[in-house]
């Protein structure tokens, strides 16, 4: 299993990789500004890493925008040989727009994720089962403190995966699911590193200060790093222990 570490800009990346990061996932949401540039700098920078190119359809939606799918094809295009995968161009709260979205870029010869939501008609599920060997599963945000309606709901995404395809949970580092469907999982990720990074939000590594009016407890900016490091080594740690169990499992078959 490979945990994808989020950040959107230079200093996060290059932070993340001095901490022993090799695996990020970087948003398309984020890079259409620069052309490019956190792929750059993590090619440029890290010997063996992983790039995960994610569209940032989430995004988009909080800041009440879109992205242009052309335009999306293109720098998946342009950047194909830069990254190791690509994720479709979801379109959040309409499962069919996204399916025709994925059939678009697979059709302009881009080889991309599909993404099925929490919600979805199971029949989108299976459609991309049957298109795809590596799925993407998103939407589950807002079970996360409801862990038995997140477990039935994987659950029943897994029954309907077959168990040789591949699969990511996007924006997912609970590690009691990730323990417990670890023989199903191929990768996650989540920026919970980057926006916890001051635990009080009073403060980013990134250099990018947030909420630091009204805030009695501040912390410094080396504090926030001792904070992220022991964040980022346990996770890192947590990345270690699962393969390890998978590799026992594997041996003991």
């Amino acid at each position: 299993m490979k945990i994808y570490f989020v950040d959107t800009s230079k200093p996060g990346i290059i932070n993340f990789g001095n901490m022993g990061v090799r695996n990020f996932l970087i948003s398309y949401y984020y890079e259409r500004e620069s052309g490019g540039g956190l792929i750059d700098t993590v090619r440029e920078n890290f010997d063996n890493a992983k790039i995960f190119l994610d569209s940032g359809a989430y995004s988009a939606m909080t800041q009440n925008t879109t992205i242009n799918l052309d335009e999306y094809i293109e720098f998946c295009r342009v950047n194909q040989d830069k990254v190791d995968l690509m994720a479709n161009l979801d379109i959040l709260g309409n499962g069919e727009a996204s399916k025709e979205s994925y059939d678009k870029m697979t059709d302009a010869g881009i080889n991309v994720l599909p993404c099925y939501h929490l919600g979805e008609d199971y029949d989108l599920l299976k459609y991309y089962c049957k298109k795809a060997d590596y799925v993407a599963i998103g939407g589950q945000v807002g079970l996360k403190f409801k862990l038995r309606e997140l477990y039935n709901y994987f659950q029943n995404v897994f029954d309907i995966i077959p168990k040789e395809k591949k699969v990511h949970l996007f924006g997912v580092t609970n590690f009691k699911l990730m323990m417990r469907y670890m023989s199903r999982i191929t990768s996650v990720d989540s920026s919970i590193v980057s926006r916890r990074s001051a635990y009080n939000n009073s403060l980013s590594y990134s250099g990018i200060p947030t909420n630091t009016k009204a805030i009695p407890t501040r912390i410094n900016q080396e504090q926030v790093k001792a904070l992220q490091e022991y964040a980022v080594t346990r996770i890192l740690n947590i990345e270690k222990e699962i393969n390890e169990m998978q590799e026992l499992k594997i041996g003991q078959i």
